[in-house]
């Protein structure tokens, strides 16, 4: 597995947007003291475990650290997906880091890692998927496998943590780039949306090919109930036509229909509706002063 890693930080420097300098290397099952050959912690040891379990999400969450997944097999260990402190450190990691070609890429799967390759791609080989609410994420960890079981409690308490504190804020939720997303993944962002409380962009842009009516009209569905964050003044989507392979002219007319229906809120898909909410903006901005 270091060999993997070692492998992956590699090549994540031979990008364009490569970060100079020395970096810093933390691994949480090594840094952290664990219960080993059923040995329990001594107290200094149960202190500091405790302390870092406070704050473990900070390593994954923030938007300056690159996470690398360990997701390849290992002799004798539960696969990565079935297992629950790996399961919330990848969704975690995925919410609010840059998916961007102004940076290097972010989260690495090396499970998928191309040793034949010589470069990163910008992907990472790692496919994004949109935040869960506390109530997704919930039933989903209570099927994985813990080590001790009392984690499952505190993980979802971490993820409660750092939902609320990275969603309930962000100005912009930007999807920009996840061309893979379809009806599932869309039915998940209308549920998140809500606990976007202060955004006032979204951004499709290059995102949801494989939508179908199902997703297109069950954004429509939250946009006609105003179940969309009460600040969010445009969804940024140009592209929507070609980028939605799947879903039907009638569907796309419809959700069109339905953002314009309500006051305040402008579909930026165009040239022409992007000057028209730089108008709306200044327009609020003046009002503001």
């Amino acid at each position: 597995m270091l060999v993997r890693f070692s492998d992956a930080l590699r090549k994540n420097f031979t990008h364009a947007q490569a970060f100079e300098g020395e970096v810093g290397i933390f691994i949480d099952w090594t840094a952290l003291p664990q219960k080993v050959s059923g040995h329990e912690r001594s107290l200094d040891e149960r202190v500091a475990f405790g302390h870092a379990l406070g704050c473990m999400q900070v390593w994954f969450a923030h938007m300056l650290t690159t996470v690398f997944l360990m997701t390849g097999s290992i002799e004798g260990c539960a696969p990565f997906e079935q297992r629950g402190w790996p399961s919330f450190e990848r969704l975690v990691s995925m919410i609010c880091k840059p998916n961007s070609e102004n940076t290097w890429p972010m989260i690495v799967d090396t499970g998928r890692l191309d040793a034949a390759a010589k470069t990163m791609p910008q992907s990472g080989f790692c496919e994004r998927v949109p935040p869960q609410t506390i109530e997704q994420f919930s039933a989903s960890l209570r099927t994985k496998r813990f080590t001790d079981g009392c984690d499952c409690e505190v993980v979802i308490e971490l993820y409660r943590n750092t939902i609320s504190a990275v969603l309930g804020f962000v100005p912009l939720l930007d999807m920009f780039g996840n061309p893979t997303w379809g009806d599932g993944a869309m039915r998940t962002v209308v549920e998140i949306l809500p606990l976007c409380r202060q955004v006032t962009q979204v951004n499709f842009v290059d995102s949801f090919y494989e939508l179908t009516d199902a997703g297109l009209n069950s954004l429509a569905n939250a946009v006609l109930a105003g179940q969309l964050p009460p600040n969010l003044s445009a969804i940024i989507w140009f592209g929507l036509n070609a980028d939605v392979k799947n879903g039907s002219k009638a569907a796309k007319i419809r959700l069109r229909e339905a953002i314009r229906a309500r006051e305040g809120l402008v579909l930026v898909d165009s040239e022409a509706s992007e000057n028209e909410y730089k108008k709306m903006v200044t327009c609020q901005t003046d009002l503001t002063l």
